[in-house]
């Protein structure tokens, strides 16, 4: 059609908003969230919450990252309300949808230049990362798996890590600060770590009693990494 899908997407997430956090009603604020992620993509809309489309058909709109954290959210809700069967396979779709998002925002990091529409995106991002920060707790307890509170480390991590390459290669702040060559290369090496660790965190999640104790040896060597660039 004619109309913005941007400005209908975020019709969607708004008036999802306000199901979910004003009038705390999760079952309708999940299908305005459907509705705005499907706006904001190629595909036909699914009216299924099970379905999210695929990460190749997503608009480059900030907007969706608040969209698939509102649905996560909603669903999370759903699944301590449901409790049971229902309730872990609702944890589930929320953690693949913040799974989701965490991937959309990897992607437009790369693309989004602008002071604006940087700005706008971290602001996004840290939320997202807290979402997901809090799914990862909650599948810790439904699935009583240690790997998921490892999962939420590696997280932490990875949030840090992203603030910390949004300051060191902005060039204003590179100029303004002098932050030297070396520093940023160093920094950039503690982030290529973390992906790593992040690979690692995947083959956790199939074998989740597999060298739980190098992942923790390798976070303490990240975290005194960090900290003595602080």
């Amino acid at each position: 059609g004619d109309y913005n899908v941007d400005v209908l997407g975020e019709t969607y997430t708004d008036l999802a908003d306000v199901y979910l956090y004003d009038l705390e009603a999760p079952e309708p604020a999940l299908d305005n969230y459907q509705r705005a992620i499907y706006t904001l993509s190629s595909e036909d809309l699914s009216e299924d919450a099970g379905d999210n489309p695929r990460s190749a058909s997503l608009y480059d709109q900030v907007s969706l990252i608040s969209a698939l954290k509102g649905k996560s959210t909603a669903l999370g809700l759903l699944a301590s309300q449901s409790g049971g069967t229902n309730g872990r396979s609702l944890r589930e779709v929320a953690w693949r949808t913040v799974r989701l998002g965490l991937d959309f925002v990897e992607r437009l990091r790369a693309d989004f230049q602008t002071a604006e529409d940087r700005a706008k995106l971290i602001e996004e991002s840290y939320l997202l990362y807290h979402t997901a920060l809090e799914h990862c707790l909650a599948m810790s307890v439904t699935f009583e798996q240690q790997a998921w509170v490892d999962s939420a480390f590696i997280l932490m991590q990875g949030s840090k890590a992203l603030n910390l390459l949004d300051d060191v290669t902005h060039k204003e702040a590179r100029e303004l600060a002098g932050v030297p060559d070396s520093l940023i290369r160093l920094e950039l090496a503690i982030i290529a770590d973390i992906n790593q660790l992040k690979s690692r965190e995947r083959e956790l999640r199939r074998d989740p009693l597999n060298n739980q104790a190098a992942i923790g040896r390798n976070l303490t060597r990240l975290k005194g990494a960090e900290s003595a660039l602080d």
